[in-house]
């Protein structure tokens, strides 16, 4: 993504030193003179344009990179505090209802959908995830090396069908997306839903291997009272996955450590099932996941 980025400014750069080096050799002689002309040369006029083209191409994109980010920097703050404060509210997602358009547009639907989830209302994720046109995003991916929404859409929508207990369509929508997903291998989030979907399809080891990396790179990467509707997620995937595998005592600790995180009343109740559940198995034979 980084060069596709670079690439455009410096094509750009490159198309405007070109016109400029032509517009004053075509002019030279004719609407004025230049002292030293005789001295242009391709030799030394490419290389520089070339040079001096990329340079301003890597600061073009670092300026427009930054430019492009305030918006959602700022939008990111508000939410977090509102959720430290009030979990994932209504205030959290009016908030978000507000800034969905233009640039932020998907992005915004992706957490709207994500929030309906951790709400435990799958239609109205099924509504948010609706507004996002896929076709155009994987081109946008495909084209830019930009897979993020791309592959929470994907990932998103298997959480909505594992939400409704249809793994199969959760499993398709693994499938179909499994480029982009497998292309956010850093994402503790994406991690965490790939390891749930491994699960359904009845790679056990493989998913929870994955969801204890989802956790070990959430703790580094998602600093305290940041995020918390994927901590929260990635913290109640990894409890289910842990009691999926009959790790039973680990599981009661990882649902209690989950509750310590303020989402909604629907996500709390889930944990308090699973934690119950856990510990009328805690007598159960160990596992061989260890």
């Amino acid at each position: 993504m980084l060069a596709k980025s670079i690439s455009v400014w410096w094509g750009i750069y490159l198309i405007i030193g070109c016109c400029i080096g032509f517009s004053i050799k075509t002019l030279n002689g004719l609407l004025f003179t230049l002292e030293n002309m005789s001295q242009f040369r391709l030799s030394v006029f490419v290389p520089v344009v070339a040079c001096g083209s990329l340079v301003l191409a890597v600061i073009s994109y670092f300026i427009s990179f930054a430019v492009n980010r305030l918006p959602m920097k700022k939008l990111r703050r508000q939410l977090d505090k509102i959720a430290a404060e009030k979990g994932i509210s209504k205030e959290y997602t009016d908030l978000l209802a507000l800034n969905c358009k233009g640039d932020m547009k998907n992005k915004v639907c992706i957490e709207l959908a994500i929030a309906a989830l951790l709400n435990g209302d799958a239609a109205k994720a099924s509504e948010q995830l609706a507004r996002i046109d896929i076709i155009s995003a994987s081109d946008v991916a495909n084209s830019t090396g930009n897979y993020y929404i791309a592959a929470y859409y994907y990932a998103v929508t298997a959480v909505m069908h594992l939400a409704v207990k249809d793994s199969v369509k959760a499993a398709s929508d693994y499938d179909n997306g499994r480029f982009y997903i497998d292309s956010m291998n850093n994402d503790p989030f994406i991690m965490a839903v790939k390891a749930l979907c491994l699960m359904k399809k009845g790679e056990r080891k493989e998913g929870f291997a994955l969801v204890c990396e989802a956790d070990n790179l959430r703790k580094r990467k998602l600093s305290k009272g940041r995020y918390n509707h994927l901590q929260g997620f990635i913290l109640a995937a990894k409890a289910n996955i842990f009691y999926d595998v009959e790790r039973y005592e680990e599981c009661f600790d990882l649902s209690a450590d989950a509750m310590g995180i303020k989402i909604s009343p629907e996500y709390e109740q889930h944990l308090i099932s699973l934690g119950r559940a856990a510990k009328d198995n805690m007598n159960s034979n160990p596992s061989d996941f260890s």
